[in-house]
C-alpha cells in the first residue's frame, strides 16, 4: 500500500470535498477525499513519474484538476493556499483531445477513431 509521507490540504467545496496535494519520496501527488474515499489525480508529470517533484506545481495542477467541468469535483470553494498556487485548467489541457492532464495518451487510441 502507498502512503503519503507528507500531505497539504489546500481547499474544500460545498459538495464535500476537500483538495490537498501528498509528498512520496521525492513526488508530489494531488488529491481528492471525500468521506473515506480517496482520488490520486493524474498529474502532468514526466513518463514514468507518478508526481512531480515541487510542491507548488502539484498544488496548480490540483487545482486545475478539481476545477475542470468534465472531472465532475465542482471546483475549490474555500482555499487554504495563497491566491499564487490556483492553477487554470485550461493551461493543462491536451491541445489534441482537450482533456486535462492527458500527457499525450490519446494518441494511443487515434486508430480507434
Amino acid at each position: 500500500m502507498l502512503r503519503f509521507e507528507e500531505t497539504l490540504l489546500v481547499g474544500e467545496n460545498d459538495s464535500g470535498y476537500e483538495f490537498g496535494v501528498g509528498r512520496i519520496g521525492d513526488e508530489w501527488i494531488g488529491f481528492a477525499k471525500c468521506g473515506h474515499a480517496l482520488w490520486w489525480f493524474t498529474m502532468q508529470a514526466p513518463r514514468g513519474r507518478l508526481g512531480v517533484p515541487d510542491r507548488d506545481e502539484a498544488i496548480r495542477q490540483t487545482h486545475a484538476y478539481a476545477t475542470a467541468p468534465e472531472n465532475g469535483y465542482g471546483g475549490i470553494t474555500r482555499w487554504f493556499v495563497q491566491e499564487d498556487l490556483r492553477g487554470d485548467a485550461d493551461a493543462y489541457r491536451c491541445p489534441r483531445c482537450g482533456a486535462v492532464f492527458c500527457n499525450g495518451e490519446c494518441e494511443k487510441y487515434e486508430h480507434l477513431g
